[in-house]
């Protein structure tokens, strides 16, 4: 099983996708929840949005480093 978690078994196409499963979730939220205005659905945006931010975030330091 890959993570995006542990460095030692880190792996980048795990947390991508991951981070793409996040983001298609966030997309679903903001076309129906938003757009209909279900309560609750910015908050649940705002927190799927820093979730698939910290998802890449290890991607990001495997290609700085």
């Amino acid at each position: 099983m890959c993570t995006c978690q542990a460095p030692e078994r880190y792996d980048a196409s795990c947390c991508l996708d991951a981070a793409a499963a996040v983001v298609e979730e966030l997309y679903g939220v903001i076309v129906d929840d938003i757009a209909f205005g279900h309560e609750h659905a910015i908050d649940r945006a705002a927190a799927l949005a820093h979730g698939a931010r910290e998802l890449l975030r290890p991607v990001q330091r495997h290609f700085e480093e």
